[in-house]
């Protein structure tokens, strides 16, 4: 083989090994982040919290952490005044409130939301919450319960139903 033959054939292997890698994404340990109508999330969010607090005499603050969340999307819920706060906003303030986890999607169809009490210092313990869409109807039901370390790290629900 000619020494032309030889730079063709380096230039060539260069260039496929090259254009291989355009196509590649750098894996990360972030798992992406669910899309989810915002009409969707409100409902979930105001299902939720209905069916945990009920109407009542005195009134009482309930201070709930859900990033992207809006104020639009807390239930009016006689004598329950809902206060809406970010993670960052709670974990400087290192205090109990109730907690949304990030949503998952799971298979079939299906996607999985927490809703727990406890502090970012303590860690959260509450209840796993399945939904999914079918022919435009949203449907939602309490899966089991879960709890979250302080680090952030999900303890897993009582049953593995995924």
């Amino acid at each position: 083989m000619s020494s032309q033959s030889n730079l063709f054939a380096a230039f060539a292997l260069i260039f496929c090994f090259a254009f291989a890698a355009i196509g590649q994404v750098p894996e990360t340990d972030e798992t992406p982040r669910v899309v989810i109508p915002p009409t969707a999330k409100a409902q979930i969010v105001k299902r939720i919290l209905i069916w945990y607090f009920k109407p009542r005499n005195q009134k009482k603050i309930i201070t709930v952490v859900g990033d992207g969340f809006e104020r639009s999307w807390m239930p009016e819920i006689k004598g329950i005044e809902f206060r809406l706060l970010t993670e960052e906003e709670a974990f400087k303030g290192n205090e109990s409130v109730y907690i949304f986890r990030d949503i998952e999607k799971l298979k079939g169809g299906r996607y999985e939301i927490g809703f727990g009490f406890g502090s970012a210092g303590g860690g959260y313990e509450g209840d796993l919450w399945s939904f999914r869409f079918s022919k435009g109807k949203l449907s939602l039901w309490k899966q089991g319960n879960a709890g979250w370390g302080s680090s952030g790290a999900d303890l897993g629900p009582d049953n593995n139903d995924k």
